[in-house]
């Protein structure tokens, strides 16, 4: 190949090289358009599927409302029904319990007299019993001093059996003068 044909060979290659960069900017542009339609068509499409949902939704919540507002009216009066019969119940109990504590309270009440009587009556016969032994002491206290003076009498000489062994005498003065003859 001489030097011609060479540097023919080299502008056509070159041209052609032109014309794929040129080809290579179109390819560009057209994806770039291509990318973007396609990004506007993605979110035409989110946004009614956005829409269509929203309203799918609204629709399904206002559907559910009623189904579920009809179920809990029809709760609430069951709920309501069966309230009123425990409260009935519940009042019954309560007056039921009312008269039980109000019997409870008069016998305890009865039990507290019973108890306080019974009480008084033992205080009054501790007190007697007391009154008693305290009398009862008394009389050997005095009988414990009457013994000690006839002891002591004895003991001075002027108190002993009487000559004869029958009782005893005492030494009044200078006479002995029997005790149970007087």
């Amino acid at each position: 190949m001489d030097r011609q044909e060479f540097e023919a060979l080299i502008v056509k290659i070159n041209m052609f090289a032109a014309g794929l960069e040129k080809l290579e900017g179109r390819l560009v542009d057209q994806f770039d358009q291509a990318t973007q339609r396609i990004t506007q068509t993605a979110t035409s499409l989110a946004s009614a599927a956005d829409q269509s949902a929203a309203l799918g939704s609204e629709r399904l919540e206002q559907n559910a409302s009623r189904v579920i507002a009809a179920g809990a009216n029809s709760a609430v009066n069951d709920l309501l029904h069966r309230m009123g019969q425990a409260v009935g119940g519940l009042e019954s109990a309560l007056r039921n319990l009312q008269q039980r504590a109000a019997m409870i309270d008069r016998v305890h009440v009865a039990t507290a007299w019973k108890a306080f009587i019974g009480l008084a009556l033992s205080g009054v016969v501790i007190i007697g019993v007391a009154a008693y032994f305290a009398w009862d002491a008394r009389q050997i206290l005095q009988q414990a001093k009457w013994v000690r003076q006839v002891n002591a009498a004895e003991a001075a000489g002027k108190l002993a059996p009487c000559p004869d062994a029958q009782g005893i005498c005492a030494l009044i003065g200078k006479k002995w003068v029997r005790l149970d003859q007087t």
